[in-house]
């Protein structure tokens, strides 16, 4: 009975009827699905294991809405458990990001393009310190995914690209350097909205990754 009431939360949080933040009254919700509040109790357990709800000491419980950071998150620790190769994540990262052009160029907006500007930016500024540019290029190629304004894809290859060995960055300047000629290069191909730019420009930029996992590239 508590998995029914769970799943009746989670349909609500689903439609939008139950939003970010508000408050599971266990007396509302006992009275509204007519069962005892510790089956409430135990249905919010539920959700709060599964992060979907958040309960605070003297407070209560209320809906937690995971973000993108969040879903990634959960995604990479399930991938990590497996200890899942790296030639399989820059596999798997280059034939997702690829078929996801088309979306990038058709739905990128100004807003997207200023964003991966400034990013851009702070890479050229923080050349010389590799782990600096090591987390703005991370934030970079998560901001590109956004670009395609669906969800299910942005968090699966930002899970690819968190994954990504990014040890190279640190080694060189050189190829630090690359890499934003690279990011240079897609943002000019957005604002062409030109998907062959775009597609060698990452081609071109995970071949270098490739090159340094011990792969061989075949693009």
């Amino acid at each position: 009975m508590y998995m029914q009431v769970a799943d009746h939360i989670l349909s609500g949080i689903q439609d939008g009827s139950l939003k970010e933040h508000d408050k599971l009254s266990e007396r509302k919700l006992a009275e509204k699905y007519k069962v005892s509040r510790t089956v409430v109790r135990e249905a919010i357990k539920l959700l709060n294991e599964r992060d979907l709800v958040q309960t605070v000491y003297g407070k209560g419980s209320f809906v937690r809405i995971p973000d993108y950071k969040a879903l990634m998150n959960k995604f990479e620790d399930a991938l990590d458990v497996s200890r899942v190769q790296q030639q399989d994540v820059v596999e798997a990262r280059e034939l997702i990001e690829i078929a996801m052009i088309p979306l990038i160029v058709e739905r990128v907006n100004e807003k997207d393009l200023d964003v991966l500007h400034e990013l851009y930016q702070n890479m050229k500024d923080r050349v010389e310190d590799g782990e600096k540019f090591m987390k703005a290029d991370e934030k970079f190629h998560l901001a590109l995914s956004i670009c395609a304004h669906n969800q299910v894809m942005s968090v699966v290859t930002g899970t690819m690209n968190n994954m990504s060995d990014r040890k190279r960055l640190l080694r060189s300047k050189n190829i630090r350097l690359n890499a934003n000629k690279e990011h240079r290069k897609m943002i000019e191909a957005l604002e062409q909205r030109n998907e062959e730019m775009l597609r060698e420009a990452i081609e071109k930029h995970i071949n270098c990754i490739r090159s340094h996992t011990g792969q061989i590239g075949n693009s």
